[in-house]
């Protein structure tokens, strides 16, 4: 799978927890579950100032509003390579989570060795799109309207916004940018999903 096929299955899973009972005629009903996230605003911004500190060929500092606790996060995201990336969620210069991308398959390794690996599949209808996450003793699936649809509710930086804005998202770590807000997001016990 392409990266920005994941970056599709993962922002609409994060930016659009919908129940199955959505439509695209009624958008305005939606409705959140209770113990997801929703991204309603992220930044991207260059923190070339702190490369050395980290040894990696590029840092960025990336912020997000969780709309549902209301909170805001920000995490420094290393790029060491196209596919393998650093995340310091307090930013005090120790990498707290490496992320590792291959075709669909997210691996979140935190300092101390303790990995997790989560599978993305996508499976389309007639009128949904289905984005599942497979774990070990796991399996979360969310429907909701399309894809296009969900990312007009996002509100990121001007340069990445609808239109030929669009396009620049899909360009180098804008997978990774999500990937890391997952994983600063879902630290918190109650922003986790129900494992059944």
């Amino acid at each position: 799978m392409k990266k920005n096929l994941l970056l599709v299955s993962l922002w609409g899973i994060l930016s659009c927890f919908m129940l199955s009972s959505c439509n695209n005629e009624n958008e305005e009903s939606m409705s959140l579950p209770d113990s997801q996230a929703y991204i309603t605003k992220m930044n991207v911004t260059n923190a070339a100032n702190t490369r050395s500190t980290y040894n990696c060929n590029e840092v960025q500092n990336v912020s997000f509003e969780d709309f549902i606790s209301g909170k805001s996060y920000d995490f420094n995201f290393l790029v060491y390579s196209d596919n393998t990336y650093g995340i310091d969620i307090d930013k005090d210069g120790t990498v707290d989570m490496t992320v590792t991308v291959k075709g669909n398959e997210i691996t979140a390794t935190s300092k101390n060795n303790e990995s997790e690996t989560v599978v993305v599949g996508q499976e389309d209808s007639e009128r949904y799109t289905t984005y599942t996450l497979n774990a070990p003793q796991t399996r979360v699936t969310y429907r909701h309207i399309s894809w296009f649809s969900c990312v007009k509710r996002l509100t990121l930086n001007e340069d990445v916004a609808m239109g030929s804005g669009l396009a620049s998202m899909f360009r180098k770590y804008a997978f990774g940018y999500v990937a890391g807000a997952a994983a600063v997001i879902c630290l918190n016990d109650s922003n986790r999903w129900d494992v059944s």
